[in-house]
């Protein structure tokens, strides 16, 4: 037998001044600790020998092939991984509707241009009609639809008159609706709360960027108002309810790193840790576009710095979100099945670049999705380039984290990949290996 190409191997000084050892497999998500000085003799053997000796009375051994983090010889790794990739992504037809262009933010590294464009009547109709047409067509099981903007909420009736129709759309047609929403949460009270719930817009993401100093600095009304106190007031409003919902708080931070964020963190701490409900995550400001008027972190100290934080929000027990299943770390972009739809029907692949010509790739009529073949392809045909072929995390994403960095199959910045490595490799060490 062999070592798998997509295993990565993690060592630790822990226990009782004991190695141990992580082993992670990118293509199934398996992982497995050694910690008896045995099973870490196998790893250090497997580590220095392409073909490994197996023995079946060996109950490491046996974990290790039923993890498949040894594989026979004869197994081809990239026909497998092809495999499960069109086998994980056939059932589910992703939907991302622009229901409005225009927000109740100025958010301060916010790279969209804000306009008063709302989807009407019309355009909602036809996506009812394109959803239930593709459905029928490629029989998908599932349907997600995540509502964006703009912030989409201030279309919450809107949203709420669609999400009706699409339950009863489901149930006509034998297949299951997820909502979502990336929302600032300003308009997120309880009682609209518990009505999107109900409707099964169940999923959130909703931006905090620290205490109410620093947030309010970052994201403020159009006013020039805070939106802090707001903010918080609903998402504690949510968590004493009783609704099934699932919330992560996402932290925009910049290089400055900001001297309150331990009390940041002790605050998410005593007030959401202890609900299952809350997830977190943490990402660095980046030029999307327009140059924020923050210090940005630069890309190859991006890895550092959210590890920095990462290990912070651990020893407040805050539960952080991180992708280490396979394709987890992919860009929704990349999927055959990932369609935007602007407010005016026309049909987009990206949230970032929403006005580059190279982003339109389609239409929605009152026929469906009229998709333009060659231009879709761009983003989501799958040629490796070649500095994909042997990298251990590949299941991830796929070689597709943002498909602009490899378009044509040449990977434009090569420092991305190396950040995402960095980041992988630290969040392992960090919340499973130090775990």
């Amino acid at each position: 037998m062999k070592k798998s190409k997509f295993l990565n191997i993690f060592k630790s000084n822990k226990e009782n001044g004991e190695e141990v050892y992580l082993l992670h497999s990118t293509i199934r998500g398996s992982m497995i600790k050694a910690k008896c000085p045995d099973s870490r003799s196998v790893v250090d053997a497997l580590e220095s020998q392409d073909i490994f000796e197996y023995d079946e009375e060996n109950e490491f051994h046996k974990a290790l092939k039923d993890t498949h983090m040894l594989v026979d010889d004869n197994v081809n790794e990239m026909h497998l991984l092809n495999y499960y990739y069109f086998e994980s992504s056939r059932d589910v037809l992703y939907v991302i509707p622009i229901v409005t262009r225009q927000c109740n933010f100025r958010c301060v590294y916010c790279y969209e241009e804000h306009e008063n464009k709302n989807m009407n009547s019309e355009i909602y109709e036809n996506l009812l009609l394109a959803i239930k047409k593709e459905v029928e067509h490629k029989r998908y099981k599932f349907v997600s639809v995540s509502f964006f903007g703009g912030e989409p909420l201030l279309e919450f009736e809107a949203i709420c008159d669609f999400m009706e129709k699409a339950q009863n759309l489901s149930l006509e047609n034998d297949f299951q609706i997820y909502g979502w929403a990336t929302t600032n949460a300003y308009s997120l009270s309880l009682d609209k709360l518990e009505k999107l719930v109900k409707l099964g817009v169940t999923h959130y993401q909703i931006t905090v960027d620290g205490l109410k100093e620093t947030h309010d600095k970052n994201r403020f009304l159009i006013s020039g108002g805070g939106t802090w106190d707001v903010i918080i007031g609903n998402l504690v409003d949510a968590k004493n309810s009783d609704l099934d919902f699932n919330i992560t708080i996402r932290t925009n931070f910049d290089s400055s790193l900001a001297e309150d964020f331990e009390r940041y963190l002790e605050f998410l701490s005593e007030n959401f840790s202890d609900d299952s409900r809350f997830k977190f995550h943490f990402e660095a400001v980046k030029n999307l576009g327009i140059e924020p008027d923050i210090d940005i972190v630069e890309q190859h100290q991006e890895s550092d710095a959210t590890m920095r934080m990462v290990r912070l929000a651990k020893k407040k027990n805050l539960d952080i979100q991180f992708a280490w299943a396979p394709f987890g770390d992919m860009c929704y972009a990349s999927r055959n099945s990932s369609l935007v739809v602007d407010t005016d029907g026309t049909l987009l692949k990206c949230t970032v670049r929403i006005d580059s010509p190279e982003n339109f790739v389609g239409k929605l009529t009152d026929n469906g999705f009229e998709i333009d073949d060659v231009k879709i392809c761009e983003w989501t045909s799958y040629n490796l380039p070649k500095e994909c072929l042997n990298c251990s995390i590949l299941p991830l994403c796929y070689g597709r984290k943002c498909p602009p960095t490899v378009w044509g199959s040449k990977i434009l910045d090569p420092n991305y990949c190396e950040s995402r490595i960095s980041l992988y490799e630290n969040h392992l060490r960090t919340l499973i290996l130090e775990g």
